[in-house]
């Protein structure tokens, strides 16, 4: 989902709450954040098609290069196809979009949160609402035109939980 959705708090409870659950299994956490702030080119509304390839393609390595028993991203390469044609960029996205459709297959589950009513200014992130307001609206239009299963939440509550 688009930023400032609480995926990075509901990330850490999933992957505790996997850890608890299965002790044996080597349980690891990629978080968006690390990729983001690592891109050096210019990110969010003042991104370029350079940057968008870069995190696209780094997250796509981090998950290949991941050799978790379980993974759980903050967010999935889907998210930055959304972010390239939301940027301007429909012509790239519609190139990422065969492999993004083949890749997300991999995944045993996709969690959708939706935008609550304000965003945190973390120096990073983008405090525009309504430039968060239209990637939450491309996902739900891509959710739909591709039939791709997620599960949806509004909240996220104090454990992080849905």
């Amino acid at each position: 989902g688009t930023h400032g959705t609480g995926k990075s708090t509901k990330t850490l409870a999933l992957a505790n709450k996997l850890k608890s659950a299965r002790p044996e299994k080597d349980v690891r956490i990629i978080e968006i954040d690390g990729i983001s702030r690592d891109c050096l080119l210019p990110i969010n509304t003042e991104t370029t098609q350079a940057s968008q390839l870069w995190i696209w393609t780094a997250q796509l390595n981090r998950e290949i290069l991941s050799k978790a028993d379980i993974l759980v991203c903050s967010r999935s390469i889907l998210d930055f196809l959304i972010y390239t044609k939301v940027a301007g960029f429909a012509d790239i996205a519609e190139k990422m979009l065969p492999m993004t459709l083949c890749w997300l297959k991999t995944y045993d589950e996709l969690i959708w949160l939706r935008p609550q009513d304000s965003l945190a200014n973390d120096g990073i992130r983008d405090t525009d609402r309504k430039w968060q307001l239209k990637i939450d609206t491309e996902f739900e239009k891509f959710i739909k035109k591709y039939a791709i299963p997620v599960k949806c939440s509004l909240f996220i509550n104090s454990l992080g939980m849905y």
